[in-house]
């Protein structure tokens, strides 16, 4: 790769001003950025992702629920049709006592089943505040992580600003003088 001679001399100038110049100045170390509150961090993420699993645990217990009321009301949809073809043609009492007791089974199933239904949907809308809850922490401290770590490069790189005028300003030596 062949280079300009003014980029060569940059090159040059700029790696030998990373070096030492004398005792007492240095090349400034870039000290690598360290979040202080990682661990929470870390601590936040799990309980978000946790919170995750719990809210796709509980959307699964809710559409199971919905499957079997929507199963219990089929079936009640069904008795009744049957009761209506088979009253047509005529019941005695003993058919009818039969078909009230199992269309109220019928009944008080699909009403505990709809309860149930109910008692996942709110146990599922408290999961996902919970989680919205968890991840509004979390995005928290990732703005606040990045903020920092911004802040350390723009810190790192005013301090190379200066220790290259430093170096520029220690090696300029007038002819004149």
């Amino acid at each position: 790769m062949h280079v300009g001679p003014l980029f060569a001399k940059l090159l040059v100038h700029t790696t030998q001003a990373a070096r030492p110049l004398r005792a007492g100045i240095g090349a400034h170390q870039v000290a690598p950025f360290r979040f202080s509150l990682q661990r929470v961090l870390d601590i936040r993420q799990q309980q978000e992702e946790q919170a995750r699993l719990d809210v796709a645990q509980a959307q699964a217990r809710y559409q199971h629920q919905v499957a079997v009321t929507e199963a219990a009301r089929r079936r009640q949809a069904k008795h009744k049709e049957a009761w209506l073809r088979q009253s047509q043609r005529g019941v005695n009492k003993h058919e009818f006592w039969l078909h009230q007791t199992y269309a109220v089974s019928l009944e008080r199933e699909v009403q505990t089943a709809e309860a149930e239904m109910l008692q996942l949907a709110k146990e599922l809308n408290a999961r996902r505040r919970v989680l919205v809850e968890r991840a509004k922490a979390t995005k928290l401290l990732e703005k606040l992580k990045l903020r920092q770590g911004i802040r350390h490069a723009e810190e790192e790189q005013l301090q190379e600003r200066k220790q290259f005028d430093e170096t520029a300003t220690i090696r300029y030596r007038p002819a004149d003088f």
